[in-house]
């Protein structure tokens, strides 16, 4: 069964850009445009892997990762924070290590230099949740 990938991006077209290179992975994309829609689909369960824009126009991306780690099967998913906004990860460092974030990608960014972090994420222990346990424990 084809590992499930939430992307949440408000952009469509870029947002289709990352479901067919997921589609090409043999993944199964389940693309929103909402933080408040992605934070539904994750509620319903079964995701592997989130992709997560920071700049949401409705609900800020750390809001919406903070909302899923408190869901069922979300406190180790791997998220991958995405920005064209901000264009480094030091701007909220805090969060990202707060939240055991798997990676930052700043926009643009190569797709298939996405499609390998997502690749080695799931085929790492556990398909990325471990080192997401492992993050969040030496948060605290």
């Amino acid at each position: 069964m084809a590992r499930r990938i939430l992307i949440v991006e408000d952009d469509k077209h870029f947002a289709s850009q990352l479901a067919e290179l997921m589609e090409f992975q043999g993944l199964d994309p389940v693309t929103l445009h909402s933080g408040p829609a992605g934070i539904d689909a994750f509620r319903r369960g079964g995701m592997d892997l989130v992709l997560l824009d920071v700049m949401l126009p409705d609900v800020h991306g750390i809001r919406v990762l903070e909302a899923i780690r408190g869901l069922p099967g979300g406190a180790d998913v791997p998220v991958l924070l995405m920005s064209a906004v901000y264009r480094s990860e030091s701007l909220f460092q805090r969060d990202i290590r707060r939240l055991g974030v798997s990676g930052f990608l700043s926009k643009p960014f190569s797709l298939l230099e996405l499609g390998r972090r997502i690749e080695a994420l799931l085929a790492s222990p556990d398909a990325g949740r471990a080192a997401v346990r492992q993050a969040l424990a030496q948060a605290v």
